[in-house]
């Protein structure tokens, strides 16, 4: 009698990769918000995306190993797959998480912010096609990246001043 074909992937499985999905979305989300974490954040919380990155390593190793999956055969995906998690945890750490935090907890500030660096494209891209670099001048730490229309762009000036209003946490700011 012929043994059944053994399941590759469980209920598990999939949960755990939808996760894993799940995780890097919003990471990406920490990505492309105007958002800047504060010295306090970067210096905290990154510990926390090297530990549960490896706890979610380790607990998929052993997974892959115990149900003979496909990560140990392929030793590629097993070396690349620490650093790519680590990285996302790292930008929900210390920028999606804290984003969303500033954004509904925070308290309102006003800023003046020197224009470092500015650049307004013609052809149409998925991201910002118009951007702003500017620096806090009260705390120099701040930097941030601003997304405008052309007409703004294109009228400020470089080392010029801008008022910038938005929330703040000791987690860092969010430009509105």
């Amino acid at each position: 009698m012929d043994k059944p074909p053994k399941k590759s992937h469980s209920i598990y499985v999939k949960l755990y990769l939808l996760f894993i999905v799940l995780l890097s979305f919003f990471g990406l989300y920490g990505v492309w918000i105007d958002f800047s974490p504060s010295k306090y954040s970067k210096e905290t919380y990154h510990i926390y995306a090297w530990i549960i990155g490896a706890i979610l390593w380790i607990h998929a190793c052993y997974y892959d190993i115990k149900k003979d999956i496909t990560i140990s055969k392929n030793p590629f995906i097993l070396i690349f797959y620490y650093p790519l998690l680590v990285m996302f945890l790292y930008f929900i750490f210390i920028y999606s998480v804290p984003a969303v935090i500033t954004s509904t907890t925070g308290n309102d500030f006003q800023t003046v912010g020197k224009i470092e660096e500015k650049y307004s494209r013609t052809f149409a891209k998925r991201s910002c096609n118009n951007k702003i670099y500017t620096i806090d001048i009260s705390h120099n730490y701040y930097k941030y990246e601003l997304c405008s229309n052309s007409t703004f762009v294109n009228k400020i000036k470089i080392n010029g001043y801008l008022d910038m209003t938005g929330k703040e946490t000791k987690y860092g700011r969010k430009i509105n």
